[in-house]
């Protein structure tokens, strides 16, 4: 019985997780990238920081006044796109 409870509580704590994308124009290669991660690892915590260098995009979880500041603080002005 133990297995199905498990199932359902990450299931419903993945729910609850409020992504937020940001557009991040001066990130451009594999170091930035880095960089944008550990700055945003804090906030995220357990949930994937996805970044899109293509796009200069990144989703992660949280408030997006909070990884906006995060993201300034190293040099990387940043705007949320949702």
């Amino acid at each position: 019985m133990h297995g199905p409870t498990i199932a359902r509580h990450i299931i419903t704590a993945t729910k609850e997780i409020a992504m937020t994308l940001l557009s991040v124009p001066d990130m451009s290669c594999g170091h930035c990238k880095a960089s944008v991660e550990a700055a945003l690892t804090p906030l995220a915590g357990m949930a994937p920081i996805t970044v899109d260098l293509a796009q200069r995009q990144v989703s992660v979880a949280g408030p997006a006044a909070e990884a906006v500041k995060a993201l300034a603080a190293i040099g990387f002005p940043a705007t949320a796109l949702s």
